[in-house]
């Protein structure tokens, strides 16, 4: 299941403002491949509406008869049904196949544990017993506002990100904004409030520029 990032003990100016923001850049469910210099200058963006999916993960094996065994919760596999789209990994491969859920069968083995099973849309010929994990699509959300999971992170108990500030304001160049965030997903947040689209947002940068005092010692 996809959680929410939750960085304890952020203070807005302090040491842990510097690690939490760059502990954010780094986390999609994959390490960043370089965590951005003190003295990085932010990178921004447009908020835009997209196509957002709601995903669930499984794993399993490949069966006898080249199917895509899942073994899933019974919440889980309460949301999964024939038809869905999903994308499987087979034994650890780059390259993900395009599969679609043909069966659910609830509560298969007692104890709550519900089996899916998968087939590839090109019929693909699978080893029998080779590991499979896969993310299957039980919801898509049309038009949906999201953000990079490196644009969020926490200041004092709320979800922020940073988005230029007003002319005339605090005259620091970035300032926090609330959000709320809904479903998370490949790296990638929904946000039911708290922005809208055209919205130019930090999705990825250096403390520095944030908050200048720590411009001075990335400098040295």
């Amino acid at each position: 299941m996809n959680r929410p990032i939750d960085i304890v003990g952020f203070r807005a100016g302090g040491f842990l403002a510097a690690f939490g923001f760059l502990l954010v850049s780094g986390c999609a469910g994959k390490p960043a491949a370089k965590l951005p210099d003190l003295n990085d200058p932010p990178s921004i963006a447009s908020v835009a509406r997209t196509d957002f999916a709601r995903t669930l993960p499984g794993t399993g094996v490949v069966d006898t008869s080249g199917a895509l065994e899942l073994d899933l919760g019974r919440w889980e596999a309460g949301q999964v049904k024939a038809g869905q789209e999903a994308r499987a990994w087979v034994d650890g491969s780059g390259a993900p196949l395009s599969c679609r859920v043909t069966r659910v069968l609830p509560d298969a083995a007692g104890g709550g544990q519900s089996l899916v099973w998968l087939s590839p849309d090109r019929g693909q010929a699978l080893p029998a017993g080779a590991f499979v994990s896969a993310s299957i699509t039980t919801r898509v959300y049309r038009g949906a506002l999201s953000v990079p999971d490196s644009a969020l992170f926490v200041l004092n108990g709320r979800t922020v990100v940073m988005v230029p500030a007003p002319e005339g304001g605090s005259g620091l160049p970035y300032v926090s904004r609330p959000v709320r965030v809904g479903v998370r997903s490949f790296g990638r947040a929904q946000i039911l409030s708290g922005l809208k689209a055209g919205d130019k947002i930090v999705v990825r940068g250096g403390i520095g520029y944030l908050y200048p005092e720590f411009k001075a010692q990335g400098a040295g």
